[in-house]
């Protein structure tokens, strides 16, 4: 059909997957100077696409099913996690916002849950092998690395591995830092402190306690109070 526009004529054609027009289509007969724009199916030609790294059967490059695809589906469908796979510290980046801290354990038991997010275009899972070394850091005698001992996941006994408290430890501050970027705090209730539990590839870290301003010297107290006995 004609659309009217200034100078010219536009015609717009439907042809069908055969490459068939219909019969007033055939009639129309190009001459110079006219210009025929053959439009794309944004939908069908760019996908929204994401990449799967890591532990699991079938790597690569993915396009979404539709914008309402889910984390869950999306591991289903690159075969699964492999036995040496790490689910618990599965990340996701979005490079729009950096990293996102996702519960993949939990989205593969309930999928359609709340920890089961959607995927965007362009995001990257990454699925690592488990990762047995613990990081202390912070606060402590000595920063170290060592291996995780599945009997021993208390955050006392990897501070005791550094070599204890440094000098100025911020004990109700300590936190563990897990593999998949999620953060926990130490509770503190009352004289009771909860410290995190550790788990593999964590990082423990001890802050410095801050220095309380104004806080009067003992020899400033003597010396006033000298001078006001005096």
């Amino acid at each position: 059909y004609n659309i009217d526009s200034k100078g010219g004529n536009t015609r717009l054609v439907a042809i069908n997957s055969n490459l068939e027009i219909d019969a007033a289509s055939e009639e129309i007969v190009l001459k110079p100077m006219d210009r025929v724009y053959v439009r794309r199916k944004t939908e069908v030609l760019n996908p929204s696409r994401v990449t799967i790294s890591g532990e699991v059967a079938y790597t690569g490059e993915y396009a979404l099913i539709d914008k309402n695809e889910r984390l869950s589906s999306l591991i289903k469908r690159c075969g699964g996690p492999l036995p040496d796979a790490y689910i618990e510290g599965a990340k996701l980046i979005r490079p729009s916002v950096g990293q996102i801290v996702i519960d993949l354990p939990a989205a593969m038991a309930k999928p359609g849950s709340r920890e089961d997010i959607y995927l965007k275009d362009s995001d990257i899972i990454m699925i690592p092998t488990v990762n047995q070394i613990v990081q202390v850091r912070g606060e402590v005698q000595v920063p170290v690395n060592i291996k995780f001992d599945r009997d021993n996941n208390s955050v006392k006994y990897y501070i005791g591995a550094a070599g204890g408290y440094g000098d100025n430890p911020w004990k109700s501050r300590i936190n563990v830092k897990y593999s998949n970027g999620r953060v926990k705090n130490t509770k503190n209730f009352l004289f009771i402190r909860k410290y995190p539990t550790v788990k593999e590839g964590a990082i423990v870290r001890v802050p410095t306690k801050p220095k309380k301003e104004n806080k009067t010297d003992f020899k400033d107290v003597v010396a006033i109070t000298t001078t006001f006995l005096t």
